[in-house]
């Protein structure tokens, strides 16, 4: 619970701090899932993004928390669903990334973010919705599900 506390006060004093800044192509903010935590988007173009996380798990062995990283290059499809929003784009996105989860016994592997965005035009936010399998290779083979809700201030 302490965890989780620390990480909500660092967000918003990020997120506090961008309030004044102009939007750009970097966006920082909070997840919400397996696993939680801070979450960073940098656009390379409105197709393609690198998107990072440095977030917490309590749901593995021994309940034990773990600091869980992952990094994710990402590709961004705006006529897979043909939504008319108003001042919204709502592309569905799709990558390849990798994970690291650390602790005792560290393990490493690969993950295939899959997602719907919801990118605000008259304001530096988006919301996203994401599920991502992944196959753990390291130090032993195992299938997993990630997945959660996140938001994105960008300056």
């Amino acid at each position: 619970m302490r965890t989780i506390r620390i990480l909500l006060l660092v967000t918003i004093a990020f997120t506090s701090t961008a309030l004044l800044a102009q939007p750009g192509k970097f966006g920082l903010g909070a997840r919400i899932g397996e696993p939680t935590g801070i979450s960073a988007k940098f656009w390379s173009n409105p197709n393609r993004s690198l998107n990072l996380s440095a977030a917490w798990t309590a749901s593995h062995a021994n309940n034990t928390n773990r600091l869980v990283l992952q990094g994710d290059y990402v590709f961004y499809s705006y006529n897979a669903l043909q939504l008319d929003l108003e001042n919204m784009s709502v592309p569905l996105y799709y990558g390849l990334g990798a994970q690291l989860r650390t602790g005792q016994d560290s393990e490493a592997g690969v993950r295939i973010p899959l997602g719907i965005d919801f990118v605000f035009q008259n304001a530096p936010l988006d919301l996203f919705v994401e599920i991502a399998p992944t196959v753990n290779l390291f130090p032993s083979t195992w299938f997993e599900v990630n997945g959660g809700v996140g938001i994105h201030y960008f300056f």
